[in-house]
């Protein structure tokens, strides 16, 4: 690691590879973010659908508040759809599976990480409008469900 001291600022020689070179030009034209949900959208969209590079910039631009030209859009979910680094990279993972499977493996570290946290309906008070501070109860509750019971905190 080379280190350069300026006056106004002091630079700092890395080596990259092409993946984390391709990674952060990327980033300079969308935030990493956004182009996680791009590629959510991507997937979810199916490939016969009119205009969905279309829908996905609109969705984009509306959520983030952004105005991606189509182009971009085409161009990066293309870029990484073909690419198997960075296709692997941005990939879709169930949450709810990786704590399964968390709760499945290691039992004894996994208490209180499967459970349901409920949050109040409101902060205010419906008496006298002023706002309840929140404590977290470490007392697990029995919630009913139509399929099946979890136990759950109160946040």
């Amino acid at each position: 690691m080379n280190h350069h001291n300026n006056s106004s600022s002091s630079l700092i020689s890395v080596e990259l590879n092409d993946a984390e070179h391709t990674l952060i030009l990327m980033t300079r034209s969308m935030g990493l973010n956004e182009i996680f949900y791009m590629m959510m959208l991507n997937n979810i969209f199916p490939k016969e659908l009119q205009n969905r590079y279309d829908h996905i910039m609109n969705i984009i631009n509306l959520h983030y508040q952004k105005s991606y030209e189509i182009h971009v859009i085409r161009s990066m979910i293309e870029f990484i759809s073909i690419n198997p680094t960075y296709n692997h990279m941005f990939q879709q993972q169930s949450v709810h599976e990786m704590i399964q499977k968390y709760q499945n493996d290691r039992v004894a570290e996994s208490d209180g990480a499967c459970e349901l946290y409920l949050k109040p309906y409101t902060n205010e008070c419906i008496a006298c409008g002023k706002e309840l501070k929140l404590v977290f109860s470490h007392r697990s509750k029995t919630v009913l469900s139509l399929t099946r019971n979890y136990k759950a905190r109160m946040l």
